[in-house]
């Protein structure tokens, strides 16, 4: 539904969709049968924000144009908007926390030797979509020697764009040479 409402004074509208929304087109009277309409033919409607513009021409020439703002929901976010460990900061390579951005796919975490392993119900991630779907890893064991990786997959509502979270987890080694 346009907003606000058409009148033929008003020129700028703006027309909100849900993400269901592929085609759109326009359909229109005009008071002048001579009259000529432009840019009401069906087009694909892309995620996001896009904009159309439907044309008015009269019998003399005179034309006026009506722009319609079309906001379309986004199907293609796979991003989280909280990502935690339960108990734990990310930290940068020299040790001070590192605050959670969606666009940073990497993270940093230093353990106690005490945890031997990290439960998939310590690890909090949540969508930016509430739509989208998190796949946080398995429970894993933690070593003092190997890389430990845990990762987290989002997948977008469209059903295929993904995005991938690694968590680098070191384990503290034993520090007694007795």
């Amino acid at each position: 539904e346009l907003d606000p409402v058409f009148t033929y004074t008003e020129t700028e509208y703006t027309l909100n969709l849900d993400s269901s929304a592929s085609v759109l087109s326009f359909e229109y009277n005009t008071e002048d049968m001579y009259a000529t309409v432009t840019g009401t033919e069906s087009q694909i409607v892309l995620d996001g924000t896009s904009t159309r513009e439907i044309i008015v021409k009269a019998e003399d020439g005179t034309e006026r144009k009506y722009t319609i703002t079309i906001n379309k929901e986004r199907t293609d976010n796979a991003k989280l908007k909280e990502l935690s460990v339960t108990g734990f900061d990310f930290i940068d390579g020299e040790g001070s926390v590192v605050i959670f951005d969606p666009n940073v796919f990497e993270y940093y975490l230093n353990v106690p030797r005490t945890k031997n392993a990290l439960l998939r119900s310590e690890v909090i991630a949540v969508p930016e979509d509430s739509n989208a779907v998190v796949s946080k890893g398995n429970n894993i064991t933690l070593s003092t020697t190997n890389d430990n990786l845990y990762t987290i997959t989002v997948t977008a509502p469209d059903g295929f764009t993904k995005e991938t979270y690694t968590i680098h987890i070191e384990r503290q080694k034993n520090n007694d040479s007795s």
